[in-house]
């Protein structure tokens, strides 16, 4: 570790010792019986995984045979698409979002990789047991690039590919990110509601658009033991090699691909649109105005609007909507 790591972390440490004299953390574990309110009435599937059976929450709206698979960023998990999931369903979609394990309400095992081959191996399973053959998969973020994953290693089930500020590309990630996996011991006890907060900051546009309901969704996984943990085992297995070996099988992918992007986007720059756009040469695209990296949230409606013709453009037939 070099000595401007060092410097930063002795700089970590103090402003840590600062809160901790001011301010307690403010990570409060949830209790069991906390746990159990909140996951009551919610779907749960056990994955009988290599490395044991892991509990991964999921939910599912709609039915019919155009199955519509959602998958969340980093830190994030299927809340990221609370205003999409109705709209989808209500059009004719068998809908589907899942948290990945280690993010939400699923299980966060510590004998897991958190990688990305851990993570589409976790979603091929997912689709086995629902018996979905065919899917529509729309991805944000991190959940973009495992859909590009999935799409380059079972191209022959998936009917369309959605992306959505996708991680498609080697990243330089952004301190806040990098400082974490030096000095991960220090950090684990900042991942509360006020690092939530100031995360969300950094990722929208409109900051005068955050909210509560926001702030206890994405700091509510943290509250679950072994949540920090897999959020930064995930970080430290970020792997911007298998990011380029990606990007270099685009060229031959044959399934439709929308793209869809903030044009505020700081953690993913629009370089990286740009680049899909010329990877994916008939794709479809939308830039969205006054947006940040998390379009679904920030700015859904205009999300739906260029996501339904797209679709419609994709199913088998008109059977889709009975």
């Amino acid at each position: 570790m070099n000595n401007a790591v060092w410097s930063i972390g002795s700089l970590l440490f103090s402003c840590w010792v600062a809160v901790q004299v001011l301010h307690p953390f403010d990570i409060q574990y949830l209790t069991n019986e906390q746990l159990q309110v909140i996951k009551q009435d919610k779907l749960f599937w056990e994955w009988d995984s290599p490395y044991g059976n892991i509990e991964m929450h999921y939910i599912e709206k709609g039915e019919g045979p155009e199955h519509v698979l959602l998958l969340h960023g980093f830190r994030g998990h299927s809340y990221t698409w609370k205003k999409m999931i109705e709209p989808l369903a209500a059009a004719g979609y068998h809908v589907w979002a899942v948290d990945m394990i280690g993010f939400g309400l699923s299980g966060k095992p510590d004998n897991v990789p958190y990688d990305y081959h851990f993570f589409v191996d976790q979603m091929q399973a997912f689709m086995e047991a629902k018996k979905i053959q065919n899917v529509h998969l729309i991805g944000n973020s991190m959940g973009g690039g495992l859909a590009l994953s999935l799409a380059l290693d079972q191209p022959e089930r998936i009917k369309s590919l959605t992306l959505i500020s996708a991680l498609g590309y080697p990243l330089e990630l952004p301190f806040y990110f990098t400082i974490s996996t030096h000095l991960s011991n220090i950090y684990k006890p900042f991942l509360g509601s006020s690092m939530v907060r100031n995360g969300l900051k950094r990722l929208v546009y409109d900051q005068n658009q955050i909210t509560d309901e926001q702030i206890e969704a994405y700091s509510m996984p943290f509250r679950l033991h072994g949540g920090v943990e897999a959020s930064i085992a995930t970080l430290h297995n970020f792997d911007n090699h298998r990011l380029e070996e990606m990007s270099k099988q685009y060229s031959f992918m044959n399934c439709p691909v929308l793209v869809i992007w903030g044009d505020h986007d700081t953690l993913i720059p629009l370089t990286h649109y740009e680049n899909f756009l010329k990877d994916f040469p008939t794709s479809d695209s939308c830039l969205i105005p006054e947006c940040g990296h998390l379009p679904q949230e920030e700015k859904s409606n205009d999300v739906l609007a260029a996501i339904f013709p797209f679709l419609e453009k994709n199913v088998i037939g008109p059977e889709h909507m009975n």
